[in-house]
């Protein structure tokens, strides 16, 4: 007898699952090596400029007013300065009626015997040599001379501005590894016991499976995204929505591009005519050429390339905790979670990589640092760095405001919950002692229920609401502190 045949069971399709992401990827990116390409090829480079044009520092002129308003052009030679007082290119110089500058003796550094020290320098050039202290005193010269005072052209070793990038690149690309790591971290937080689904426990959760696979593939799209070039491998799982978000951040690195390079040509253009802009020569002008084209192209891969692409990791991080945290505290899809290694209800990781996001700003300071030291500090300096001390907070804090307006949201959720569960314990103690008076043993029982209960409300009542723990906000008021200090001593306040 043949016995009838039991159909297939139908196939049914599953919704696609998330891939993994490529190997390469930003997390591939060998730190090291751009630190030698970025910082230490750079400095090798220009020490050979230096040698080349002899660039390593310019010797500075300058001008000094006698006593009868006479301008005397100053030269250095050999680190010391000499007024110029027998020269063609004199115009106080007559050479049938010779005169000599109306200075005070001590202005002139003088010889064993009482004479003012003289050198003829090139082109039969004879100059009086001033007094360290007289030369030492004398402030830059503005572009419109009206007083004593010296030019001091810039060498590559006196531009301590330009000098800072090499320890601004290095330093930035040290702090951006655990930045760019930090993103997995968040992923993986998100995808651990910190998040419930709908009808999983007792809780109000909306959050759906699709919606927490659709929000996995975005992370690992955005993770991705980090190399603005490279095509989204798991694009067409995602939702418009989603692909239009990441097309958007994608356009950012491009922008500052298109900003970095307005700024490199108003640069190159005040660079090239040093004389005309500053009032002295610098190291890469019109007269040095070779100095000239090294720092364009160093200053175009740094303001094109190499800026965008830090303040393009540093905007994806925000954006990627901003985005994760709206959308699970929008489908209250955060478990409550009472003991938790972070002290930051399993959040911690949030608060962690804020904290990245804001020591990876901090090597961008040191030109600016370099400026204070080394330049008159302007107005616009100080309200620069007033925005940039406020701007800090604001980078910590506002994308963790989903995280903490969800930690608010369940605390209150479980207070109530406890709060109506206690309130058991008070009416049984309160009927013992009415009811039992001189049951000893039932009003011990309730009355330690009743202290147990108070001192678990009191315990629920202190927890934190702020997804970082008490060491992450001393370490960023340390970072607060440390430079508002140091900024108001640099500029005398």
């Amino acid at each position: 007898m043949v016995q009838p045949q039991t159909p297939p069971p139908p196939v049914v399709e599953s919704a696609p699952q998330p891939q993994s992401p490529p190997e390469k990827s930003i997390q591939n990116v060998p730190w090291f090596l751009l630190i030698v390409a970025f910082a230490l090829v750079p400095v090798l480079v220009f020490a050979g400029v230096g040698v080349v044009e002899d660039s390593f520092t310019l010797n500075n002129e300058g001008v000094s007013v006698d006593s009868q308003g006479v301008l005397w052009p100053i030269t250095e030679d050999e680190g010391r300065y000499y007024i110029i007082v027998e020269s063609g290119t004199n115009p106080n110089w007559d050479i049938s009626n010779p005169n000599v500058p109306a200075h005070n003796l001590s202005t002139y550094q003088l010889d064993s015997s009482g004479n003012v020290s003289e050198i003829v320098l090139e082109g039969d050039t004879v100059g009086w040599l001033l007094n360290e202290d007289y030369s030492e005193g004398l402030e830059r010269c503005p572009k419109e001379i009206i007083e004593s005072c010296v030019i001091t052209n810039n060498g590559i070793l006196e531009d301590p501005i330009f000098l800072g990038y090499f320890p601004t690149v290095a330093l930035t690309l040290i702090a951006i590894r655990p930045l760019v790591s930090g993103f997995n971290r968040i992923s993986e937080t998100t995808s651990s016991r910190l998040v419930i689904l709908k009808g999983e426990e007792e809780g109000d959760s909306e959050l759906t499976e699709d919606d927490l696979r659709q929000l996995t593939i975005f992370q690992k799209s955005l993770i991705e995204s980090l190399l603005p070039w490279k095509s989204i491998s798991q694009k067409h799982l995602l939702t418009d929505e989603n692909v239009s978000s990441i097309r958007s951040i994608r356009r950012i690195p491009w922008a500052i591009s298109i900003f970095g390079f307005l700024f490199l040509i108003l640069g190159s253009i005040q660079h090239w005519k040093a004389v005309d802009t500053y009032g002295f020569d610098i190291w890469a002008s019109d007269n040095y050429l070779l100095g000239f084209i090294s720092r364009l192209l160093y200053e175009a891969v740094l303001y094109v390339v190499f800026f965008p692409m830090i303040f393009y990791c540093v905007s994806c991080s925000i954006y990627l905790k901003h985005q994760t945290l709206t959308r699970l505290e929008q489908k209250k899809g955060f478990r409550f979670i009472r003991f938790s290694h972070d002290e930051a209800g399993g959040m911690g990781e949030f608060g962690n990589q804020s904290l990245r996001n804001v020591v990876i700003m901090l090597p961008l300071l040191m030109p600016i640092i370099a400026y204070i030291i080394f330049y008159p500090v302007t107005p616009l300096l100080i309200i620069g760095l007033i925005v940039f001390i406020i701007g800090l907070p604001v980078l910590f804090l506002w994308p963790l405001l989903g995280a903490r307006r969800s930690m608010i949201r369940m605390k209150e959720l479980e207070l109530q919950m406890l709060a109506t569960h206690f309130e058991k314990s008070y009416f049984q103690h309160k009927k013992a002692v009415m009811h039992h008076s001189d049951d000893l043993e039932l009003q011990a029982a309730t009355g330690g229920a009743l202290q147990q209960s108070e001192q678990i409300f009191q315990e629920m009542s202190s927890l934190p609401t702020w997804p970082f723990s008490k060491t992450l906000i001393a370490k960023f008021g340390s970072i607060i502190a440390m430079l508002s200090g140091f900024f108001w001593y640099l500029i005398g306040w």
